[in-house]
């Protein structure tokens, strides 16, 4: 039995708390957190505002983040990513779904990810390093709305957005399937409105439900 985990990835929507759990579950298993450097994307911004013009340029932006993420990840004993790679083609489909990125990118992206994947699990293969456990983070949508205000970013405000929360809507509804079609590793799911992970009670039952499922997938 392999008792030690050593790259988990939280996935799940938007503002839903990604960055919070990982940076306490690091805490709880000693592991090194891999987050999302928003304040650092020189995209992420405009293309809120103009998401036919930077939708691409977004997702290839990101899908290169998260490639260089795992990579360092895997110099660590222990590592928590705070998005899963496989998650922003989901965000990248919907794009194309919705016209902001032609059938022509679409292709072109899955054809770069598939690349650069096989380049991950070459390396993985000699390190023995990779993400071993996603642990899906959700909520209900008003829940999730209301932590997207909390947060501030006033670009991600719904308020006079009618487009912007039907964006939310759709990535809130497609998230739950896009869960259960993830076969990339192990998985479990967590609903973060029952717990309050700022305190320490909470951050230890969380723990303990990420290592109790690891323990039984070790099992079978």
């Amino acid at each position: 039995m392999k008792e030690q985990l050593n790259m988990i990835t939280m996935a799940g929507m938007i503002g839903v708390g990604k960055t919070t759990y990982t940076q306490h579950m690091a805490k709880m298993f000693q592991a090194e957190p891999l987050f999302e450097e928003v304040s650092e994307n020189p995209i992420l911004d405009a293309y809120y505002s103009e998401p036919t013009k930077y939708a691409f340029s977004l997702q290839i932006y990101f899908l290169n983040q998260r490639v260089k993420s795992i990579k360092r990840g895997m110099k660590f004993d222990r590592a928590i990513l705070d998005r899963s790679i496989y998650e922003d083609a989901l965000f990248t489909q919907v794009n194309n779904i919705n016209g902001n990125i032609s059938d022509v990118e679409w292709q072109l992206y899955q054809d770069l990810l598939a690349n650069m994947m096989d380049d991950v699990r070459i390396i993985s293969e000699s390190t023995n390093q990779s993400p071993e456990l996603l642990v899906y983070l959700h909520a209900p949508f008003d829940l999730v709305l209301e932590k997207i205000k909390r947060r501030g970013r006033p670009y991600e405000q719904v308020e006079g957005r009618p487009d912007l929360l039907a964006y939310y809507k759709q990535l809130h509804t497609l998230y739950d399937e896009w869960y259960a079609n993830y076969d990339h590793s192990a998985k479990m799911s967590i609903d973060v409105s029952q717990f309050d992970i700022l305190t320490n009670k909470d951050q230890e039952i969380v723990a303990k439900k990420i290592q109790d499922k690891w323990a039984t997938l070790q099992k079978n």
